[in-house]
């Protein structure tokens, strides 16, 4: 595939991962026993042995000013709603430096003012140049309503 408009192969998702692409999955894979600060932090490649959670809590604090979603990210992941699950999972890909995220079917567990939520803000992230994204979906009023192109 051309990233950044050179061909390059991707052989592992460590690949894909250090070329800025990122994956959302249909299903959610965050810890639900942790909370959202919890999962971000694990989600890293290197994680250290002794958590400094004064600095990784502020460290996320910065992080999240510069976000488009607003989470509360000292509750645990079960007790989110669905909506902010999917906004948790897609912090998540950009907390790991992620600028090209596939996204598979972002709105199946989804309410529709959650949807259109989600896919309004994600959409605000690619006009502004922020993100890149590619999006798995058989919901077509989605697909139309925030796609630039659809094949």
């Amino acid at each position: 595939i051309l990233v950044d408009g050179r061909e390059v192969g991707i052989a592992s998702p460590k690949d894909a991962s250090a070329l800025g692409l990122g994956m959302v999955y249909q299903h959610f894979t965050l810890v639900p026993s942790l909370t959202g600060a919890e999962n971000l932090v694990i989600s890293r490649e290197k994680v250290p042995g002794i958590i400094d959670w004064r600095k990784e809590r502020a460290a996320l604090a910065q992080f999240m000013e510069r976000m488009p979603f607003k989470l509360p990210l000292d509750v645990k992941v079960a007790e989110l709603a669905a909506g902010e699950k999917q906004k948790l999972e897609i912090i998540k890909q950009l907390y790991l430096g992620r600028s090209f995220l596939v996204l598979d079917e972002p709105t199946s567990v989804l309410t529709p003012g959650e949807a259109q939520e989600v896919l309004g803000l994600v959409r605000g992230m690619t006009k502004a140049g922020d993100l890149t994204v590619l999006m798995i979906s058989h919901k077509f009023h989605e697909v139309t309503a925030f796609a630039d192109d659809i094949t």
